[in-house]
């Protein structure tokens, strides 16, 4: 939970920057950088949930890298799709797809990490199991 924690607050105030450089003057395509910008605040959020116990944030956590992992999936495999285009950064599309393949793992590794260990099961005493 820790871990998904720190990453929460890393990718939370670098995932804007990162998509406000490369998007600089398209500002008219918000569509195309909005859910950026949804996902930092739902990270940002959570983490902040978590300040005092945080077993608290969890749910939240659950709740914002559930959201990150879908916006990455299809950032992936839409620029995947369009592999010829060039991307806004300039940066070249085998770049761009190790870029956002990259965060896809990263979003699903800290949701399972966020995700609730089971409960271990307690015996049946009306069974006669042990």
């Amino acid at each position: 939970l820790r871990l998904s924690r720190a990453t929460a607050l890393l990718v939370g105030l670098a995932l804007p920057c990162i998509e406000t450089w490369r998007r600089w003057g398209m500002f008219s395509d918000w569509p195309s950088w909005l859910d950026d910008f949804i996902a930092a605040g739902l990270l940002l959020y959570a983490w902040h949930a978590g300040r005092r116990d945080a077993a608290l944030s969890r749910p939240y956590l659950m709740a914002a890298w559930g959201y990150t992992f879908g916006m990455a999936y299809m950032s992936f495999f839409g620029h995947l799709r369009a592999a010829p285009a060039v991307d806004p950064s300039g940066f070249s599309t085998p770049f761009v797809l190790w870029f956002k393949g990259f965060g896809v793992l990263l979003a699903l590794t800290c949701l399972v990490l966020a995700w609730p260990a089971p409960k271990p099961s307690l015996p049946d005493r009306f069974s006669g199991q042990n």
